[in-house]
């Protein structure tokens, strides 16, 4: 998790041990962190098969919150290769499941159910409209870590932008603004498109070439071709 959190990939897959004859707790593991790192490198075929494997193992030996937890990670493999709907659907029975008490677990929930909308709205789709949620997320997160609290701002704002209410996302982005600067490589990406984006609408074009050079020097650092990918988008 360390190392994966570090982006060093290939650390991260020489710490997963060997499973076999182990017990399914133990396989569990191996499989959702195989499935998480998979995931962040976008082999999204692996991450997929090992992400079904953990939730399977999960529900085996009887663990609603293993089950849960991987089934999230899941939705988001799903998303990425832009089954959105899939992944909405899949949230939408993990919030009827029990789900553990924690207000900072849920507000991951609502965090990703929402993002699965947002994404599904950028390439054209009819969905939800995940502001609500969203709200609903940010209330959960009160107290708890602050790169939590990040991402639901930040995710309220880029869901503003979407919708077109510019002024609605500077405060969105203002509000969270002081707890940006703590930002893991991931979300400094889309804090920094936000930004670029943010400038753009409210014509500042120099802003906002400096903002997508700067995300496409992140984007390099994090090894992101998504972010590089945003980065030239913005840019041109």
């Amino acid at each position: 998790w360390i190392e994966i959190n570090h982006n060093r990939f290939a650390d991260a897959w020489r710490a997963l041990p060997a499973v076999s004859g182990a017990p399914g707790d133990t396989r569990y593991q191996v499989a959702y962190y195989r499935g998480l790192l998979a995931d962040r490198v976008g082999d999204y075929r692996s991450a997929l098969e090992q992400l079904r494997l953990a939730a399977g193992l999960a529900e085996r030996i009887g663990d609603d919150i293993l089950r849960w937890k991987a089934d999230q990670l899941l939705a988001h493999s799903l998303q990425s290769v832009g089954r959105s709907q899939e992944a909405a659907d899949l949230f939408r029975r993990l919030r009827a499941d029990p789900h553990p008490e924690r207000p900072c677990d849920l507000g991951d929930l609502l965090i990703n159910q929402a993002w699965s909308w947002q994404l599904a709205r950028e390439g054209g789709e009819e969905t939800s409209d995940p502001i609500p949620v969203l709200q609903e997320a940010q209330k959960a997160y009160q107290g708890c870590r602050p790169e939590q609290e990040l991402n639901a701002g930040l995710d309220l704002a880029l869901a503003e932008q979407q919708a077109g209410r510019w002024r609605e996302a500077r405060r969105a982005l203002e509000a969270v603004r002081p707890l940006a600067s703590g930002a893991s490589l991931t979300k400094l990406l889309w804090w920094l498109d936000a930004e670029g984006r943010q400038a753009i609408a409210e014509g500042r074009p120099a802003q906002a070439l400096d903002r997508y050079s700067e995300l496409s020097e992140v984007a390099e650092r994090a090894h992101s071709l998504e972010g590089g990918f945003r980065a030239a988008v913005g840019r041109a």
